[in-house]
């Protein structure tokens, strides 16, 4: 079954998105004016991102010669998910997205040609979203602190060594993203583009 969090609430990581654009000890370099003006964007991008995230927990069924099979009927064919599941039992696959407004509103800048207020927009949603998946990961883990088991530091996504990305449309379907207004071209890219996807192996402690 999947579980759903809307409106999920983080703090602005601030510090991310300054290291993300590479000027965390360059603002002194901006006038006053620009860097009130880079301070304020920060903040009303970040009032236009709408973080949603959902999670499945698998049972994983058999991880043999490169295909690993959840729940006996899911099978994903890489070498390199293979040696990441290892000898896991259990799996959480999971999605967060910070949704359509602040994607249309970085858009704005581009089309204006309004580079640097672009470049801040767009870092705003890539970390924002980042720590929309570390809220979740912090959740899922404590969920898992009363059975005496804890989730993997690292995650797996779709594009990592030879998980191919024809796996985002399965990916897709189990976890019903369309219930998150998420959309799929026909490329197995996921919309909005600040959308993340992956899974994380359940361990014994």
């Amino acid at each position: 079954m999947v579980k759903r969090y809307y409106n999920i609430k983080v703090d602005i990581p601030k510090k991310e998105i300054l290291k993300r654009l590479h000027i965390t000890n360059n603002m002194e370099n901006f006038t006053h004016q620009k860097r009130s003006e880079i301070e304020s964007l920060i903040v009303s991008s970040f009032n236009r991102c709408e973080l949603k995230a959902c999670y499945k927990r698998f049972s994983v069924t058999s991880n043999e010669d490169g295909i690993v099979t959840l729940d006996n009927r899911v099978n994903f064919i890489s070498n390199h998910f293979s040696i990441y599941i290892g000898m896991a039992k259990e799996v959480f696959l999971f999605s967060v997205t910070v949704g359509k407004d602040i994607i249309d509103y970085r858009d704005q800048f581009i089309l204006k040609e309004e580079a640097l207020f672009a470049l801040v927009t767009d870092a705003v949603g890539s970390e924002t979203v980042e720590e929309g998946v570390n809220e979740l990961q912090s959740t899922l883990e404590k969920s898992l602190m009363r059975e005496g088991k804890t989730l993997k530091k690292s995650r797996y996504s779709v594009g990592y060594g030879d998980f191919d990305i024809k796996n985002q449309k399965d990916i897709y379907n189990e976890l019903e993203l369309d219930k998150l207004d998420i959309k799929i071209t026909e490329s197995n890219i996921l919309l909005p583009e600040k959308t993340v996807t992956a899974f994380c192996t359940i361990l014994d402690k």
